[in-house]
């Protein structure tokens, strides 16, 4: 396509050519002037699109799911993640939340191997420290990891998103896109409840989570006593 023929910026709703990543992007965007009630703190903004590393993936999102953390993230507590980040040398001054997404694979980095350029896939919230000798079988329970989109930047409410590239997973075919955005944080926090007996849980969650948690154990053969307990109180304590 002549070079001509390209946009700086394309219009929600409007797809640049596939593997092309325009400079710039839309997102709604937390700013710490903004903290308060979400319907305040989250403003449509246009941000440069960024760049991806080596072992990242950038994806075109279609569908994003709403999770509580970014009810956090836009209150500025418990946590300022975006005081946090900078804290630890991220210069960003702004928050781009949402921590499920479904969407195609618009850019990869040399060293991915696992996804190409226009496959549709999910992407699960869970991102570490891959170069770390000490992940262990489950990198959740690592010191180093973090949830994409709340303790992370460039989360799923935007036209892109930067994630690592094990971060993506095939998307069902079965499933429509606002579908395969909706499960799995819930999904991921059920699978961990069900590891680790007794895990506490916020009320809030317990919609969604309860019959996640279900489901996942009888699919695994477990039984009752690997439930967990409910925390009363609003929104669990993060540290």
């Amino acid at each position: 396509m002549p070079a001509a023929a390209l946009q700086s910026l394309y219009a929600l709703g409007e797809a640049p050519p596939l593997g092309v990543v325009p400079p710039q992007m839309y997102a709604q965007v937390i700013r710490q002037s903004r903290f308060g009630e979400p319907k305040d703190a989250f403003k449509l903004e246009v941000i440069d699109t960024p760049e991806v590393g080596p072992n990242d993936a950038l994806v075109y999102v279609m569908a994003a799911g709403v999770n509580y953390n970014n009810v956090w993230a836009s209150l500025g507590s418990p946590v300022d993640v975006i005081a946090a980040r900078n804290k630890g040398g991220e210069k960003e001054d702004f928050h781009i939340g949402g921590s499920d997404a479904s969407g195609i694979v618009w850019k990869v980095g040399e060293n991915v191997t696992n996804v190409k350029v226009g496959d549709e896939v999910v992407v699960h919230c869970g991102q570490w420290d891959i170069n770390a000798p000490d992940l262990g079988e489950d990198p959740m329970f690592h010191p180093s990891y973090k949830i994409w989109g709340y303790e992370t930047n460039w989360g799923s409410f935007a036209q892109f998103t930067k994630v690592q590239a094990h971060q993506c997973m095939p998307k069902p075919a079965h499933m429509t896109w606002e579908e395969s955005a909706a499960y799995t944080l819930v999904g991921a926090t059920a699978s961990q409840a069900q590891q680790k007996p007794k895990i506490t849980v916020s009320s809030l969650t317990l919609p969604i989570f309860n019959p996640l948690v279900w489901n996942i154990m009888k699919a695994r053969g477990l039984d009752a006593k690997h439930g967990f307990e409910l925390d009363a109180k609003p929104y669990p304590s993060i540290s």
